[in-house]
Order: C-alpha cells, then sequence, then structure tokens
C-alpha cells in the first residue's frame, strides 16, 4: 500500500497543476523578481499576478524562514508572504499536504500570467511561437507606454482576433447601439518568401501589402 501511494505522490509532486501552484521547492535570493500566485489582499492590490521584489527573509530561532519580504508594484509598504497550506487527494481517501511559499520566479511571464497587469517597460517576444487570437494584442496592451516596449521578436501573421468575439460585439451593437456601425476585422497578415538573386537561395519576409508592393521592386 505504501508504494502505491508513494507512486501516486511521485506522479503529482513536481505538477504544480496539481498542487494549486504550490511549488516543491523555491530558490529565491535578496533582489530576485518573484509574482505572488494567490490572492492575499484584494482591496490594496495584492493578487494573483503581482509583480515585486524579493528584499529580506525572516527566521526563526531555529534558522526556519517565516516570511520572504517583498516590495511589490504600486504597493508603497513591504509585505511580508507566509506559507500557504493545501492538501491534495493523491488516492481515494488518501491526502497529503504541502506548505510553501506562492511564490514564483518571475524575470520572465508568460502573456497568460500577464493578463491584468499594467507594466511601464517590458521585452515583449511577438514571435511565430505566439498561439491563439488576441494573444499579442494581451502582451503589447500591457504596457503603459510606447516608449516602454521593446519587442525581440514581431510575426505580423500571430496579430489576429477571434472572429466569433467580433461577430458577437457586432450582434450587440446592432442591438443596443446601432449608430456605432459594425467591427471591420482584416485578416492576418501571412509571411511570404521571395527569391533572392542567389541560385537556390530563398529569404523569408514578414510584411504588409504595401510592402509587397515595395518588395516587387527591391532587389534581393
Amino acid at each position: 500500500m505504501m508504494k502505491k501511494v508513494q507512486t501516486a505522490y511521485e506522479k503529482s509532486d513536481e505538477d504544480v497543476t496539481r498542487t494549486a501552484g504550490l511549488e516543491k521547492q523555491l530558490k529565491l535570493c535578496v533582489g530576485c523578481k518573484v509574482m505572488l500566485k494567490r490572492n492575499k489582499n484584494v482591496d490594496i492590490g495584492l493578487v494573483n499576478g503581482s509583480i515585486g521584489i524579493v528584499t529580506e527573509f525572516s527566521s526563526n530561532s531555529q534558522g526556519d524562514i517565516q516570511t520572504v519580504n517583498i516590495k511589490f508594484d504600486k504597493i508603497d509598504k513591504i509585505i511580508q508572504i507566509e506559507r500557504d497550506s493545501a492538501s491534495f487527494e493523491i488516492l481515494k481517501s488518501v491526502y497529503y499536504t504541502r506548505k510553501q511559499f506562492p511564490l514564483m520566479l518571475a524575470f520572465a511571464i508568460t502573456i497568460h500570467k500577464s493578463q491584468g497587469l499594467s507594466l511601464s517597460t517590458a521585452i515583449v517576444d511577438a514571435g511565430p511561437t505566439n498561439f491563439g487570437c488576441g494573444m499579442v494584442y494581451v502582451a503589447l496592451s500591457r504596457v503603459t507606454s510606447l516608449g516602454g516596449l521593446h519587442l525581440i521578436d514581431l510575426d505580423r501573421s500571430k496579430i489576429a482576433c477571434d472572429r466569433k468575439a467580433v461577430d458577437e460585439y457586432n450582434r450587440l451593437r446592432r442591438l443596443y447601439s446601432p449608430f456605432l456601425g459594425d467591427l471591420k476585422a482584416t485578416a492576418a497578415v501571412q509571411p511570404f518568401t521571395v527569391k533572392s538573386g542567389k541560385e537556390n537561395d530563398r529569404v523569408t519576409h514578414r510584411v504588409t501589402k504595401r510592402d509587397q508592393m515595395e518588395r516587387k521592386r527591391a532587389k534581393f
């Protein structure tokens, strides 16, 4: 029985989706950037997704870390984050409990985790690895000013909206605000390939229709 329990435990041990987001192990240091993974105080903005810098660790007399002290963005005072506790069923009627700080390193974050954030600066990868309608929009719109936006890649074919969402917006507009007219969704710009002057050599460019006209006159 114990072997069966151990096997079931090991299957979920490293999977944070099965442990309410609590990591098995955290490696933090003073000065590292972290993200909060739980709502702590919605009134002051201490919510899932809040980003801050670790300033200090508080320990007890035995040297065990009790709190991680963090300066969160847009919160004036230092916040002490304690361990959270959560129990999980690994087999029928068999549970284990994990106690861990609800934090993760956040030097880089996914677009999904950035939703709802307002950032003064961001380095954004809007390249071909993006998938799904609206992802690039979410990434670009996190930054509060154009001067704070730094792109390391941009694939224009990935800038697309959900056609079903546009249709629903237009249905509501016609029903409640017909004077606004319909929203128009343009097709995503697709990459195209042009031949270079060298035999068997091809160069790929992601461009707009206007760029395509200019490319026809250009020499490669």
